[in-house]
């Protein structure tokens, strides 16, 4: 996955998120897809109702077409109604490595991820 220099300088500066206009959720989806060979951002925890819109505005932002959310959390079938309803394209299955690696190879696991198209 390509660095996005808004994100690095933050991180480097330590500003706290709301200082730098960055919504925590797309941060840490951002810091941690780094660790894997994912292309893309995955988010492999909980995404918020209140964070669609804000990571919509921060893909467009940093040119990023596409997402994954890999995250089996209770709500997310309403999530992907909500990012449906901003107008993003729910692609299908994907598969992407988990941040986690596996105890015997070191390498990082394969799991499945919802793909979603950012218009």
């Amino acid at each position: 996955m390509k660095k996005i220099e808004k994100l690095e300088q933050a991180k480097q500066q330590k500003g706290n998120f709301k200082e730098w206009g960055i919504n925590p959720t797309f941060y840490w989806a951002y810091q941690k897809t780094l660790d894997t060979k994912n292309k893309t951002i995955d988010f492999e925890d909980v995404v918020w109702e209140k964070d669609v819109e804000q990571i919509i505005k921060h893909c467009k932002e940093f040119h990023i077409k596409t997402i994954t959310i890999s995250s089996n959390f209770s709500g997310a079938i309403q999530i992907l109604g909500m990012f449906a309803d901003n107008g993003c394209k729910i692609k299908g299955i994907k598969k992407v490595f988990s941040q986690y690696t596996e105890f015997m190879t070191n390498e990082h696991k394969i799991i499945n991820a919802v793909e979603i198209e950012i218009n």
